[in-house]
């Protein structure tokens, strides 16, 4: 789980445009990153949060997150993989396959190899590198999927 700083930017990465969340985790200490909100390639963007059910460009997806409330400061928000290429041992992101999912990962991970460290919930690198963002799909604690009040903590 992290939480949402309410911070956007956009970064790149490779030939990927990225809309990022900032976020704080905590594991040895706080760690502050950005996580993927959206990827454009080319023509196509691609949403990560996978409450998004619409197919709208990006405007209109980066605008449903603001009007919905998702990327809020403080909101509970739980970065999450699946697949057979997931495993104890990590994410095998050479088996993942060819989507901009698959292919933004692999290109994390080769270049900055913190994944492992992130699912075991070691990182106490300090700062993040620069550059580097936690790519997985995620989902945010909200009214409809977390415990009544459990969405947000309030942060100082």
């Amino acid at each position: 789980m992290v939480i949402s700083s309410g911070e956007t930017a956009t970064m790149s990465a490779g030939d990927f445009v990225l809309d990022v969340l900032w976020v704080y985790e905590r594991n040895r200490t706080v760690a502050y990153y950005p996580l993927v909100v959206g990827v454009q390639e080319g023509d196509t963007y691609t949403p990560y949060y996978m409450g998004y059910a619409g197919t709208a460009g990006r405007q209109e997806y980066l605008e449903f997150l603001q009007n919905n409330d998702i990327l809020a400061r403080g909101r509970k928000i739980f970065p999450f993989v699946e697949g057979d290429y997931v495993s104890r041992a990590g994410i095998d992101w050479q088996e993942c396959g060819e989507d901009v999912v698959c292919r933004l990962g692999r290109h994390m991970q080769e270049t900055y190899a913190l994944d492992h460290q992130m699912q075991l919930g070691i990182v106490g690198v300090s700062p993040i590198p620069e550059g580097w963002v936690l790519a997985f799909l995620w989902d945010a604690a909200t009214a409809t999927n977390t415990l009544p009040g459990e969405e947000k903590i309030t942060l100082p």
